[in-house]
């Protein structure tokens, strides 16, 4: 028997997705199906996943033109990640696009216009030249140094580190250069060029230390808002420092944390508009990328237009996400670093809002082409709160809770100073009195010794000392010579009349001059003398120090004081040392010194110096010896 059929018409594209050379672009079901959900492929509408464990490594690339879907296609994976494994989040969002997301998981937002980093404080267990090379680095990143300019700075740098160690900051860099620059040399010119083009991120994001909870950044989701930062280099400074101190954490933490293949992704890091932080070889970016592996952290650079990456993140990636682009330049690079096929390349000009190409490398597979996914977008409730920038710290730390909601709080011990309301009603707030008396009290103390003092962490410590120096009651000023202080506050003339204090003394000097004095006792203690500090000589009149009954000395910090010789010299010492703080200041002091009236074996009785000779001496001899104004 014959079966007749009436002939059918069938088009080709009915029978297009049961071509298996059609459909190679997509991975094999096993490398899809694991893993946070990214969305759904253009062909076949297969759910797609992406695993980190099994791809080359956990590093991303999403790539696309502003308000083509780059930043939803980011806050998809991040807080699916987050809220399926468990992974730490951390983001730097340039545009302040991320910080309802964060907050709607209970997550914590860091307004970076209102915070300080200290870069020097983010190395650890490294020596100082290595310190001085890291900081050197990050400027070099986002400001392209030359080679002289970087040498110069790493020089300064270090001399910083090797004078003031841990309590040395930016400002105080910032200081040396400053002085150097005055001088009318070809080195000074440098220097100058150098100050011109940094200048301003002493002020925006660098401070004295780290007001923001450094240590618990990696913890929880956290989102740090660089949107309000003036400009491109700021903003890429303040990443490159938070990245450092990751790097040199993890670097500091890999003999107690074993390397485990096959562990959990720890972190994973989201640095949107990347450009310099993703191209220059000496980021700390880069390196983190290069050590992802090993760490087990995660980055993922956003970027509009794809620039010369590093090498190491192009052979380095785990996934690439390409949305709409227009210009032909960036077109061709994705094609030719991507695996693009012409024709897949031309079609990225026409992709729609939230759809894009996904090209994934896995450990143990083949290079696969890629493919269009349509991103299933992340629904969240923005989270309402009277002040979206502030964030939660609970005992100085982010709360990892990521199932209660964000609140700003009011702490009761320590209301925020920066109130307007609250500081009409209380120009003085009772943290900054705290404060302004420990000053007056504790002249000997640096920043952070009087916040511990008061009982304060750091964050509203910078509050109360911003807010006393902003009013001129409180001034801070660094030391010289071998005091490893960091920076020392002291009262205005202003401050102790309107807050109604006392100083530690009635006739001792400031600040500077109470450390340097102190510091000359400690000095003659480890001769194996014994120092009276403000001994009196009868008549209402003081020697600044008397060593072992024979000896006075004297610290004066501006000018000669002649009735400083003239008051020992009546007392009947054996002999005066005359110590100005500065070294510059010697010729005048020998000058005003020559020209008193005294007799001449009074005249040999006086040793002159200045305070940074006198920390290098070694022995009472030089003290007597080369130093002698007679000599």
């Amino acid at each position: 028997m014959t079966l007749k059929t009436k002939g059918v018409i069938v088009m080709t594209s009915d029978l297009a997705h049961m071509i298996p050379c059609y459909m190679t672009n997509i991975p094999p079901t096993k490398y899809i199906d694991e893993g946070i959900f990214l969305g759904t492929s253009e062909l076949l509408n297969m759910p797609i996943c992406i695993s980190f464990k099994k791809l080359l490594s956990p590093t991303g690339l999403i790539i696309g033109k502003i308000r083509t879907g780059k930043s939803t296609t980011a806050k998809a994976i991040l807080i699916r990640q987050h809220l399926l494994y468990g992974t730490k989040i951390l983001i730097f969002d340039p545009h302040g696009e991320y910080a309802d997301l964060v907050r709607s998981v209970g997550g914590t937002v860091i307004d970076m216009r209102k915070e300080k980093i200290n870069p020097c404080q983010l190395a650890k267990n490294l020596t100082n030249k290595q310190k001085a090379h890291q900081l050197v680095d990050m400027l070099g990143t986002v400001f392209e140094l030359n080679p002289i300019q970087r040498y110069y700075l790493t020089d300064y740098s270090y001399r910083g580190f090797e004078e003031l160690g841990e309590n040395l900051t930016f400002n105080y860099i910032i200081d040396m250069l400053t002085k150097e620059s005055k001088r009318n040399t070809s080195l000074a010119k440098t220097i100058q060029a150098i100050l011109v083009r940094i200048w301003d991120i002493t002020e925006s994001v660098f401070g004295d230390t780290n007001s923001i909870p450094i240590d618990d950044i990696t913890k929880g989701i956290v989102c740090i808002d660089l949107s309000k930062l003036d400009s491109n280099e700021i903003r890429n400074m303040a990443m490159l420092s938070i990245l450092q101190y990751i790097y040199n954490t993890m670097l500091a933490n890999q003999t107690t944390e074993p390397y485990d293949p096959d562990g959990p992704l720890r972190l994973l890091i989201m640095i949107d508009e990347a450009g310099r932080i993703a191209s220059d070889e000496s980021s700390s970016a880069v390196k983190l990328v290069k050590e992802s592996g090993k760490f087990k952290i995660g980055l993922i650079f956003g970027i509009q237009d794809l620039p010369d990456l590093d090498p190491k993140i192009k052979s380095n990636y785990g996934f690439m996400i390409v949305h709409k682009l227009d210009d032909t330049e960036y077109i061709s690079k994705i094609q030719r670093d991507g695996n693009f096929t012409k024709e897949q390349a031309e079609r990225i000009r026409s992709l729609a809002v939230g759809t894009a190409y996904l090209k994934l490398n896995f450990k143990d597979a083949s290079v696969q082409r890629p493919f269009i996914v349509r991103v299933a977008r992340e629904e969240y409730e923005v989270q309402k709160t009277e002040q979206n920038s502030n964030y939660l710290i609970e005992k100085g730390k982010i709360r990892e809770d990521s199932a209660k909601k964000t609140e700003i709080r009011e702490s009761a011990e320590h209301p925020k100073l920066n109130n307007l309301e609250k500081e009409k009603q209380d120009p003085i707030h009772e943290l900054e009195l705290k404060l302004a008396k420990s000053i007056a009290a504790n002249p000997l103390l640096n920043v952070t010794q009087h916040y511990k003092n008061i009982g304060t962490d750091t964050y509203y410590g910078n509050l109360a000392r911003q807010s006393l120096e902003s009013k001129d009651y409180v001034k801070g000023t660094y030391l010289k010579g071998n005091m490893k202080k960091g920076r020392m506050l002291s009262l205005t003339e202003k401050g102790i009349v309107e807050l109604e204090l006392e100083k530690n003394t009635a006739r001792f000097g400031g600040t500077v001059h109470i450390n340097v004095v102190e510091s000359v006792a400690e000095k003659f203690r480890e001769f194996g003398c014994t120092v009276e500090k403000e001994k009196s000589l009868g008549h209402n009149k003081y020697a600044d120090l008397v060593v072992n009954s024979k000896i006075a000395v004297e610290v004066d910090m501006r000018e000669l004081r002649e009735s400083n010789i003239q008051k020992n010299l009546e007392s009947g010492f054996d002999q005066i040392i005359e110590i100005c703080y500065e070294k510059t200041q010697l010729d005048s002091f020998k000058k005003k010194l020559e020209k008193m009236d005294m007799k001449d074996e009074d005249r040999k009785k006086i040793t002159l110096t200045d305070y940074n000779t006198f920390c290098k001496m070694k022995t009472l001899a030089e003290i007597f010896g080369d130093t002698n104004n007679g000599q």
